[in-house]
């Protein structure tokens, strides 16, 4: 008995689930293989380090001489590195306080010399006053000098005051429309020309504003802070000759009592001090990191030492265990026995897991394969349409065999599409044979030719008119020709239509076809005369 191509297609898709569960259950396994694998390895990696620790307490030659002979070399070099690491610090240690006390010196000699050239400096500062006080020019020279200076202050205040009350008050009479036109006009001056009703009319618009008032007070707010400010400058360039004589007079006298090279070498004498306070505190601050760098690599517990650990505590990773259980009997504190006894338990365990977790891991990936395949030919059968009502599978498709060969590996996933495949066929619709009845009949020698007859009454060039004609006539409502069903020399310009598949099954139930469908896997069609 034929069996549903829907029954074949869940039967394969319950295999995709069975596959899929079976996978998730060994991938839990292997994750769970592989959490315990990765703490024995942690516990292990520990329990290595303790005993490196117990085995390398410190980095001293005497304790690297009771270590394994085979990695001694490796721990002296790293003894070494570090003896002539502290060397290195020990010695630049040395040299920076030779620097700083070098710099103290200088400072120090730098500072007398300092202190004698500013008491001289203020003597003759003395000298200076004494002499520019008795001075024929410099008193009254100074006076005016500082006269000048507090009036030009009162003149520069009242400047900046008239030209702020002028930037406030201008753009009133600017805005001013009736006041403008006067003013442009040259009311009140020489230039004013007017003549009669122009001039009684000007006349009454200047008193109705009050323009001659108006008129000083803008000639003062445009002109006055101008000329201010020019004979401010005259004031300025006043007071700076004054100044300027009063200067030299001071440098003249200056010159005479010797103070501009005293206090030129001052000058100096204070540059240079602060060049060595700068390079006194930056050495100072290279001992401070130095001597913290050397009393850290002084320290037992130092970067190399944790070198030393490293390389030790590989050596040891690699070391047989049956070797460190004999060194460990040899030694009398009984701790290192019980680090070896640990490592032991835990390097058996990881090769009794290891082995599992490998086979639990191809497994994974075995059921990942197969799951991946099952779902191969579930997406194959929806795209063949094998899994509609019109698809059936004879009942020689030995389906759970071929299944669970799939799963045991003999079979391919394309091996097993192609057992599947050969199994399956196509039920024929009424409208599908009614199709085919139609091809029959226009390949029969009567409808030839009456073919030929219609062609010769209508014209050669009707002749596609007449093929459809005779085409749409023939069909299983005409049963009385002759012979219909039975084979005969097809006319040659009638060929039967061709059916081309235009797309794919939609999901849900497709509406009925307007056209006959041919027998095939599903989907819609279109017709393609070709004649």
């Amino acid at each position: 008995m034929p069996i549903p191509g829907q029954r074949v297609f869940q039967a394969v898709q319950a295999a995709q689930e069975q596959a899929r569960a079976a996978a998730e259950r060994v991938r839990g396994a292997e994750q769970q293989l592989k959490s315990e694998v990765e703490k024995l390895v942690s516990d292990r990696g520990a329990a290595l380090l303790e005993l490196a620790q117990h085995d390398l307490p410190d980095l001293k030659r005497d304790t690297i001489q009771s270590t394994f002979n085979e990695i001694q070399k490796d721990l002296l070099l790293i003894a070494q590195r570090k003896e002539q690491a502290i060397s290195e610090l020990q010695g630049r240690v040395q040299r920076l306080l030779a620097t700083e006390q070098e710099s103290v010196r200088s400072r120090t000699q730098v500072d007398a010399r300092l202190a004698q050239q500013s008491a001289e400096q203020a003597r003759l500062q003395a000298v200076l006053q004494t002499a520019l006080q008795t001075h024929a020019e410099f008193p009254a020279l100074s006076k005016q000098a500082v006269d000048a200076e507090a009036a030009l202050l009162r003149d520069e205040k009242r400047v900046a005051d008239v030209q702020t009350g002028a930037s406030e008050k201008l753009p009133t009479y600017e805005r001013s429309s009736l006041f403008q036109y006067l003013y442009r006009r040259r009311y009140l001056t020489p230039e004013y020309t007017a003549r009669g009703w122009t001039r009684r009319m000007d006349r009454w618009v200047a008193d109705m504003i009050g323009y001659p008032t108006a008129q000083r007070g803008y000639d003062f707010l445009k002109n006055t802070p101008a000329r201010m400010q020019a004979e401010l400058m005259r004031r300025r360039e006043v007071f700076h000759q004054l100044m300027s004589q009063v200067e030299a007079i001071q440098k003249q006298v200056a010159d005479q009592v010797g103070l501009p090279p005293i206090m030129t070498t001052v000058t100096s004498d204070q540059k240079q001090r602060d060049r060595l306070d700068q390079q006194l505190a930056e050495t100072r601050r290279l001992i401070t990191k130095v001597q913290s760098d050397l009393a850290t690599t002084s320290q037992d517990q130092c970067q190399f030492y944790h070198q030393a650990l490293d390389r030790y505590r590989a050596f040891l990773e690699t070391t047989e265990t049956a070797v460190l259980e004999q060194r460990a009997a040899r030694t009398p504190d009984p701790r290192d026995d019980e680090i070896v006894s640990r490592l032991q338990f835990l390097t058996s365990q990881i090769s009794t897991l290891k082995p599992r977790l490998q086979s639990t891991a191809q497994e994974a990936t075995t059921s990942l394969g197969v799951t991946d395949g099952f779902e191969f030919i579930a997406r194959r059968i929806e795209q063949s349409n094998f899994e509609q009502e019109n698809s059936h599978f004879d009942d020689q498709l030995p389906l759970d065999q071929l299944l669970d060969r799939f799963r045991q590996g003999v079979l391919s996933r394309d091996a097993l599409w192609t057992e599947i495949k050969q199994h399956q066929e196509f039920v024929h619709t009424e409208a599908e044979l009614a199709v085919a009845n139609i091809v029959n009949l226009a390949n029969h020698p009567m409808t030839h030719v009456l073919a030929q007859a219609m062609v010769q009454v209508v014209g050669a060039a009707l002749q596609q008119g007449v093929n459809r004609s005779i085409q749409r006539r023939s069909g299983p409502l005409s049963p009385n020709w002759p012979g219909v069903g039975s084979t005969g020399p097809a006319f040659p310009e009638i060929q039967p239509p061709t059916w081309v598949r235009t797309n794919a099954p939609a999901a849900a139930t497709p509406a009925p076809p307007a056209s006959p469908r041919p027998s095939s896997g599903g989907g819609e069609y279109t017709t393609v005369d070709r004649f």
